[in-house]
């Protein structure tokens, strides 16, 4: 005999003991140890329908016509495999541009519902996915503690920030180092990885982004006083400043032990390291540098003409629109 048809025979028997003996309510849940709302429910129930009345009413799912329709759903979890560190809001913009009309409260539900909802259970959900095992490292403890200040930047290639940035240790490598730059007005961003932080690959950068620059003129560059970006002695004689004049190009410097002057580079950092690094490092063994550099380009496509920006300039535009506006209207 099954739980619901042994509670059934009990319910039917004590209502039948009530309607043969007519002893009180409270006499009769006092001998069956039932409590009075307990009995007045199945009373009734007996009263309206029966002895059928007793038995448990099976129901079935309840209907949740907002739920978000499955096929958006799957669209919504491929999306987020291949951008595991994107939140909900601008998983949103980026479908909605792919005509997928879904809001991110929507998102953060299929999210939940998979248990997705934190970057890092979707970070840990493609390392399990792609088989790779990985053991903390200086990568994934960095945090970048860069206070935001608004810099006086008028137009795209008014200041160019330009930061190094340690990525970490690939094996039979070595050290490898990413310098990156960003146009502060739009967020237009180039990177390039380095297997040392030296003046020498400082000036190869600075070709990098000039060449790359989509022949938008670069009035001045903002860096840190690091050596690899010029000298204490009074001379200024250094690779990367004698760079700078042949190239007409003003060098600012941040003040010492102010990273934050240089927020925007500091940001850009930590956007790549989230959004390229953390995903790359657990889908893929790179055994060169330039392995590694060659998918940093194709995220930087990505970032600079597709992934839409929330800043107070771009406010949901891609950083090519700002950037690039400029020249169609010199």
């Amino acid at each position: 005999m099954t739980s619901n048809t042994q509670m059934y025979v009990d319910r039917l028997h004590i209502i039948k003991y009530y309607l043969r003996h007519r002893i009180s309510v409270t006499a009769l849940c006092k001998r069956f140890n039932r409590s009075r709302t307990w009995f007045y429910k199945w009373k009734h129930r007996y009263d309206a329908y029966g002895a059928i009345g007793l038995m448990n009413i099976s129901r079935g799912a309840p209907a949740q016509p907002n739920q978000t329709p499955m096929d958006v759903e799957t669209k919504i979890l491929e999306f987020i495999e291949a951008f595991p560190s994107y939140g909900q809001v601008r998983i949103a913009n980026e479908l909605n541009r792919k005509q997928v009309v879904v809001t991110s409260s929507a998102i953060y539900n299929v999210l939940r519902r998979n248990n997705l909802n934190t970057r890092k259970m979707r970070l840990e959900h493609i390392r399990i996915k792609s088989g790779i095992v990985t053991t903390p490292s200086d990568l994934e403890r960095a945090k970048n503690r860069a206070k935001t200040q608004s810099l006086d930047t008028r137009y795209p290639g008014h200041i160019i920030g330009m930061d190094v940035f340690y990525v970490g240790t690939l094996k039979g490598v070595g050290r490898i180092f990413q310098i990156t730059a960003i146009d502060t007005y739009s967020s237009y961003a180039w990177a390039k990885l380095y297997t040392d932080k030296s003046a020498l690959s400082a000036c190869d950068f600075m070709i990098h982004v000039h060449n790359n620059s989509q022949d938008i003129p670069i009035e001045s560059v903002l860096t840190d006083n690091g050596l690899e970006f010029t000298t204490h002695h009074a001379s200024k004689n250094h690779s990367f400043e004698r760079l700078l004049s042949e190239l007409n190009v003003r060098h600012r410097l941040t003040k010492v032990r102010h990273p934050w002057t240089n927020g925007a580079c500091e940001r850009l950092n930590r956007t790549i390291l989230e959004e390229f690094y953390q995903l790359a490092f657990r889908t893929k063994i790179y055994e060169t540098h330039e392995q590694l550099n060659d998918d940093l380009e194709k995220y930087l496509k990505i970032y600079n003409y597709q992934r839409t920006h929330q800043g107070k300039r771009t406010n949901g535009r891609v950083p090519a629109e700002l950037y690039l506006l400029h020249k169609k209207s010199a």
